[in-house]
């Protein structure tokens, strides 16, 4: 019922369910989120935005988030005094959100919390986004907090978000609350990474489809992992491997391109297609040459971002060129090509604005969101493809089946037996080759009549299926058969076979239902080609139906069961 509900060809439901659950999300990620001052776990969580901020004994703002546009260290001022008489039911603390930036916490003169990458590490010694909780004494005597902030690496700007003020554990709920959009956005990407993986093992025959899912599937991951790395909620869990997420986020932009290839790659002419082999190689390049460098502690991720920006925009452009040359049956094909890949460049637009403006949340939702919908919408299409192959597929099949069987008797045909033929000659193999003819048919025709007469080729037919084994019992004429056995038979219980005469009410009454037979094994050895095999059956069971007229042989009924 489900699948004729959403796969049925005239049905709206589907349609209906992909509109609510893009209006659903969508609504998802961009609702406000309605804070309570008097009820709710979200309570008593303020954002302090006043502060002075101080470059070299110089006022330059009195708010935040405040863009610092120097290398020069600088100091932010926040006056506790309207704060500090608040009670909390926990121990009081702000929040941080930096990014790229040493910091040191100064309660009046009392140092209470430092932060400083150590310049020794690997990775992540230029800093990347951090978002720290910094507990406070339980009686704030001063009324003035003091951070002083030392950019890591030269950027053309620092951004400082507002305070986060509150007891610890609002702090982490609020962090949470922010986060949760995209928490599962995430959650739904590596879900359905693991999903399309295993759809993309399982569909091992279906080689149209499954560059596309690897495309599919890798666009998951990519992007999965570069949400999760930009997270509040990640960077404050694993405050220990901050340099391990800023690894994830960078890495993971350079790689951004690499599915798309993947995705179009079969659907662009030869040409074309050693072009994306090419942008495959330079995003490889791209990375080892970064990632050297980061190692050696000569440049970071961050400064060379522009760089990544250049590479990923020549590639995208390079993949639309290849769309827009390649040629396809119709046009159609590659206006819906192009229309697939469209998420993918509203993408990358995001992106490049994610990291010129500061509202890193909204963009890094929206750009999750584009993706989600670009893999859901891909998915979808493809299940579709794949039920309309599965159909033909099994037309296909069927069509086979009624063209190689034998209306009269349901063994194989001449048509089936070609094709054996066929593949028996592409891939030799062992096989006995067994000739058979009847006898009398022409007499039971002209005495009986031709429904006696087909029901003796119908018993025939079944009696060698039901005497030789492993065999494949073919009609290939009006009274004649041939057998192939994957087995080595032995020939004189092949040849015992028509000492049994096969009993059939009102015919056998009449005469004796009996069979001539020849038999050749193909052994590649002494004989050298399945169709001289079949020729030497031929002879063997036309001298065997020589003998048989010429002598008289003892037989004994066969009843069918």
């Amino acid at each position: 019922m489900i699948n004729s509900l959403i796969f049925k060809g005239d049905s709206k439901v589907r349609d209906v369910i992909m509109v609510l659950v893009i209006v659903v999300a969508f609504f998802m990620l961009t609702q406000d989120k309605i804070k309570n001052e008097d009820n709710g776990y979200l309570r008593e969580v303020e954002h302090i935005s006043a502060a002075k901020v101080v470059v070299q004994e110089v006022t330059v703002s009195n708010s935040l988030p405040y863009i610092h546009k120097s290398t020069k260290t600088f100091e932010v001022y926040v006056n506790m005094e309207k704060y500090k008489s608040k009670d909390y039911n926990g121990k009081k603390a702000i929040a941080l959100g930096t990014a790229y930036v040493n910091f040191t916490v100064f309660l009046g003169d009392k140092q209470i919390y430092e932060f400083k990458e150590d310049e020794n590490k690997i990775l992540g010694s230029g800093g990347g986004s951090v978002f720290s909780i910094i507990d406070l004494p339980k009686n704030i005597n001063n009324d003035k907090i003091r951070i002083v902030f030392t950019p890591i690496i030269p950027l053309e700007s620092y951004l400082i978000q507002p305070i986060v003020f509150a007891d610890r554990s609002n702090i982490v709920l609020e962090c949470i609350s922010e986060d949760y959009p995209s928490i599962i956005l995430v959650f739904l990407l590596f879900f359905l990474f693991i999903v399309i993986v295993v759809i993309y093992l399982a569909s091992y025959k279906i080689d149209t489809y499954r560059k596309r899912l690897l495309g599919i599937s890798l666009s998951s991951f990519v992007i999965g992992i570069y949400v999760f790395a930009n997270l509040n909620v990640s960077t404050y869990i694993f405050s220990e491997y901050v340099g391990l997420l800023y690894f994830m986020e960078y890495v993971s932009l350079m790689f951004f391109p690499y599915p798309l290839i993947k995705f179009i790659e079969d659907d662009v002419n030869p040409v074309m297609k050693r072009i994306m082999k090419v942008c495959s190689i330079v995003i490889f390049i791209n990375f080892f040459v970064q990632f050297t460098l980061v190692c050696f502690k000569i440049i970071e991720f961050r400064q060379l971002l522009p760089i990544t920006h250049m590479i990923t925009i020549l590639i995208f452009a390079n993949i639309f060129l290849c769309i827009l040359f390649s040629e396809f049956e119709n046009k159609k094909q590659k206006l819906i090509l192009l229309l697939s890949v469209a998420p993918e460049y509203i993408s990358m637009i995001i992106l490049y604005f994610r990291y010129r403006f500061y509202d890193n949340s909204f963009f890094i939702r929206i750009f999750a969101f584009t993706m989600l919908l670009f893999v859901l919408v891909q998915l979808y299409m493809f299940i579709i493809n794949y039920i309309q192959m599965s159909k033909e597929n099994l037309f296909i099949k069927v069509y086979r089946k009624m063209t190689s069987i034998d209306t009269l008797t349901g063994l194989n045909n001449r048509y089936a037996l070609n094709n054996a033929l066929e593949e028996i000659r592409a891939n030799p193999t062992k096989v006995t080759v067994i000739s058979i003819d009847m006898n009398n048919l022409k007499i039971i025709n002209d005495t009986l009549g031709h429904a006696f007469g087909d029901k003796a080729i119908i018993e025939v037919g079944n009696y060698l299926t039901e005497n030789i084994p492993n065999s494949q019992v073919y009609r290939i004429g009006g009274d004649e058969f041939l057998v192939l056995s994957k087995d080595v038979l032995n020939e004189e219980e092949i040849y015992e076979l028509n000492l049994k005469k096969i009993y059939i009410e009102e015919v056998s009454d009449v005469m004796d239902i009996t069979f001539s037979i020849g038999m050749c094994v193909y052994d590649m050895v002494n004989v050298q080609s399945i169709d001289e095999a079949i020729i030497v059956s031929d002879m063997r069971m036309y001298e065997n139906k020589e003998s048989l007229k010429s002598q008289r042989k003892k037989r004994y009924i066969f009843t069918r069961k």
